[in-house]
């Protein structure tokens, strides 16, 4: 599970020998959702917490093992139930540790429960139509929407390191170059690569064909910056080009500012290649909620360990 893991990482960062209930509020904040949306309204942020339970400075290096208090440990026993992290900080907040750091950090902890208790998790993704200057109307795209309890302008630059690609961008199968920029799969013989990029508008050039030149020149994405860049809100791109220069997909992130932290609306969109891709995009009907979420707690993670 994704927010164990990040738990551990945060009880790392205070230096503790064991996972605590508060490291486990740490984990939930750090992989964002809906949880991480209501405590971001009623005042609690990831960066707050660290700073009141001495987790703010770097990680400590080392392999990463679970070792937790017993009470930690019932809390992680018992998740299985949970329908997700709202339910999973509802839990937490019975412990007296958690209840008092909440508290702390000025919120009602009463009224909190109360919004939680009507907050679903969601994790449905829409259909939209796909960006035309980068795929045909063959393609086809989605569109989430997840809270991270980061700034905006911090979010939105930890988008543009190409290490996040291993988040989210590269599926299973997949042999990725070790700048995170190159990914290949090889099937009966046969190599397929894409090279991503980050679109970068202001010249009035096609963005997909000068991306798609960069990466067949270069093979690498860095020392570009997103068309709004950093700042209180921007947008990143990624566009993933094959060897004759399609765009074959792209990852569209808009960062807004938002109480607590940011909403990041995540748009992916794919080129449909061949009758067989079309028929089994007609089946699927698209990406699976559970899915979006996974991703979405990814990226949240991935920029929580660059905090």
């Amino acid at each position: 599970m994704i927010w164990v893991r990040a738990s551990v990482h945060e009880s790392r960062r205070a230096g503790a020998q064991l996972v605590d209930v508060d490291h486990l509020l740490l984990g939930l904040l750090a992989v964002g959702g809906a949880a991480a949306r209501v405590l971001g309204r009623h005042g609690v942020t990831l960066d707050g917490l660290r700073q009141r339970v001495g987790s703010a400075g770097a990680e400590e290096e080392g392999d990463v093992y679970w070792h937790a208090t017993d009470r930690a440990q019932a809390v992680v026993d018992a998740s299985g139930s949970a329908a997700g992290t709202v339910d999973l900080v509802a839990r937490l907040l019975d412990e007296p540790p958690v209840r008092d750091l909440v508290a702390a950090e000025g919120a009602d902890v009463d009224a909190l429960l109360a919004e939680l208790g009507s907050t679903p998790d969601g994790y449905a993704s829409e259909p939209v139509a796909p960006d035309p200057e980068l795929l045909p109307t063959s393609g086809y795209a989605f569109r989430s929407t997840t809270f991270l309890s980061a700034p905006a302008v911090r979010v939105a630059e930890a988008l543009t390191d190409p290490q996040v690609l291993r988040a989210f961008a590269w599926g299973p199968g997949i042999e990725v170059s070790d700048d995170g920029l190159t990914g290949s799969r090889t099937r009966r013989g046969r190599t397929t690569t894409l090279r991503a990029a980050l679109r970068d508008g202001g010249n009035g050039e096609d963005p997909a064909l000068r991306d798609a030149r960069f990466a067949r020149s270069s093979g690498t994405g860095d020392g570009r910056a997103p068309s709004s860049g950093t700042g209180v809100a921007g947008t990143v791109v990624w566009v993933f080009v094959a060897d004759d220069g399609r765009v074959m997909k792209y990852e569209r992130f808009e960062v807004a500012e938002a109480p607590g932290g940011c909403e990041v609306t995540r748009e992916h969109g794919f080129r449909i290649v061949g009758l067989a891709t079309r028929l089994l995009q007609s089946l699927s009907g698209g990406p699976k909620g559970w899915d979006e979420v996974f991703v979405g707690h990814q990226i949240a993670a991935h920029v929580a360990r660059r905090q």
